[in-house]
């Protein structure tokens, strides 16, 4: 693979961006690996309390390629929008190692990236993509 979209959700705002980011260099031919650390895309959504909504009207948030339904709620409930998430995923074929976690990425002397992945809690894999975007929230 040529390109890595490393996309821990941390954040929820950094996993809807991280999406949209592999489906668009995706649509452009690129490579592309989401790393999520929950089970299921869409749970940094799906695992908060029952009554959470977005705060902003929907229209502001459509995804790329996949806006929502016209009937879709105003303020999209936090479930609702998780198993959107995971659709969209699905839906558009986004390679996605989940339950997984970059553990090291470094730049080598030479200019390449080494970054270990633990998939799943089971192994430690090393990949060694040209390029590496990384969206994080602290």
């Amino acid at each position: 693979m040529s390109f890595y979209s490393l996309c821990q959700s941390i954040g929820e705002l950094t996993m809807l961006s991280g999406l949209q980011l592999a489906a668009h260099l995706k649509s452009l031919g690129t490579s592309v690996l989401i790393v999520e650390k929950n089970a299921q895309i869409g749970d940094i959504w799906r695992n908060r309390y029952e009554y959470l909504s977005l705060h902003l009207p929907h229209w502001a948030d459509h995804f790329a390629f996949f806006p929502f339904p016209e009937r879709w709620p105003t303020y999209t409930p936090a479930q609702k929008l998780g198993i959107f998430m995971e659709w969209y995923a699905h839906a558009l074929e986004l390679p996605v190692w989940t339950s997984s976690e970059v553990i090291k990425a470094e730049l080598s002397q030479e200019g390449h990236w080494i970054l270990q992945v633990n998939k799943g809690g089971n192994d430690v894999r090393t990949l060694h993509p040209k390029h590496v975007v990384s969206s994080l929230q602290s």
